[in-house]
């Protein structure tokens, strides 16, 4: 987990913004993830990063009880926000499969007290299919399953059906640039978040 606040070091903050996912979340070597240009939502607030490269929606509804919940703060802001998906359908699982996760984990954590947003998938090689059937699952469903939706299908720099092959907005097919996740995603997610602050 990383830290981007000094005081949550010494648990001294009184509200959390948890940052769930994949790369996309956590970052590569090539790329700074969307969370890291995040400007405070409150003089105290610990901005935590739970995403892990690879991490599939299964994987995260299998320890968020575990992982997400004991971050929770009483009388402050708690806000977790979910990006998952692409690595499910990279693992050859369905659309439907990974939404039904998505919306257990975000049960899960929405019972302990947070506001839960989803962020829908971003363009990838070969996964654009996946990525649709998805985001059409998402838009329909998020009410009642989450609090909020961040909705990148009307980004279409990242978003459209192969735009994974822009390289000023993905680094590899997969990840998008720094650019996109500052210019782009980040206003997006923040937008969404702050409403809960």
């Amino acid at each position: 987990m990383n830290f981007i606040c000094a005081w949550c070091l010494f648990d001294d903050y009184t509200s959390t913004f948890i940052a769930d996912g994949d790369s996309l979340t956590n970052g590569i070597p090539t790329m700074t993830p969307w969370r890291v240009f995040l400007p405070a939502f409150t003089p105290k607030w610990a901005n935590l990063n739970f995403g892990v490269g690879a991490q599939t929606c299964q994987t995260i509804a299998g320890i968020v009880s575990s992982k997400v919940v004991p971050e929770f703060k009483p009388g402050g802001g708690n806000v977790y926000v979910l990006w998952c998906g692409t690595n499910d359908g990279a693992a050859g699982r369905t659309a439907n499969q990974a939404w039904n996760d998505a919306v257990t984990a975000s049960t899960l954590v929405r019972a302990a007290g947070f506001k839960t947003i989803f962020v829908t998938m971003i363009s990838r090689n070969g996964l654009d299919t996946f990525k649709n059937q998805l985001n059409t699952l998402a838009l329909a469903n998020w009410p009642g399953n989450f609090d909020a939706i961040v909705d990148m299908t009307g980004i279409s720099q990242i978003s459209a059906d192969g735009a994974f092959s822009n390289t000023t907005y993905f680094v590899d097919g997969i990840h998008s640039t720094t650019l996109a996740n500052q210019t782009l995603e980040e206003p997006a997610i923040y937008t969404v978040a702050s409403q809960f602050f």
